[in-house]
């Protein structure tokens, strides 16, 4: 007798890995904040992707990110530095909603996984700017909650054998 059980999961509809930039050489002044001639020490930086948000007429995605940094001044002046940009319109190269059953179209939302960011930070202590971008690679999955019935494994059927020498 095999025992059945209904579960919820997930079901991928699209499931793609690609680089996006995030910044490419934003320039930052701190006059005002840092003192000239101060030399940066460290930098801590954080970054969340917070939404994900899908276009089905348009096939894009628009992601928002929190990237937080705490910039060290030769431990004498500690600034911290909140970004909240969002990229919008990021192509879905070969998704196709019409091959998704209809049952799911109105359920369908985007989720990141997999995120690896690299960023490059040059800080100017004569005119106190700091030049940086950053990147991420990232899968983007397109999926849906679906119902289904799992069979469960059957209890392990043992069998006594009689051997005779």
């Amino acid at each position: 007798m095999v025992n059945c059980e209904r579960v919820k999961l997930q079901r991928v509809f699209y499931d793609q890995r690609f680089p996006l930039q995030i910044f490419d050489n934003q320039v930052t002044n701190l006059i005002g904040i840092v003192p000239p001639f101060l030399p940066l020490t460290s930098v801590e930086v954080n970054v969340i992707i917070t939404q994900c948000n899908l276009n089905l007429v348009s096939q894009t995605v628009d992601l928002t990110f929190v990237i937080t940094k705490i910039l060290n001044f030769d431990n004498i002046i500690i600034v911290p530095l909140l970004f909240i940009p969002t990229i919008s319109d990021i192509p879905l190269p070969k998704f196709n909603e019409a091959t998704i059953p209809a049952q799911f179209v109105n359920r369908l939302e985007c989720q990141v996984f997999d995120a690896v960011f690299s960023e490059s930070f040059t800080y100017n202590v004569i005119t106190r700017d700091f030049t940086e971008s950053l990147a991420a690679d990232l899968t983007i999955k397109v999926d849906a909650e679906d119902q289904i019935l799992v069979s469960l494994c059957p209890k392990l059927l043992t069998k006594t054998v009689t051997v005779t020498p």
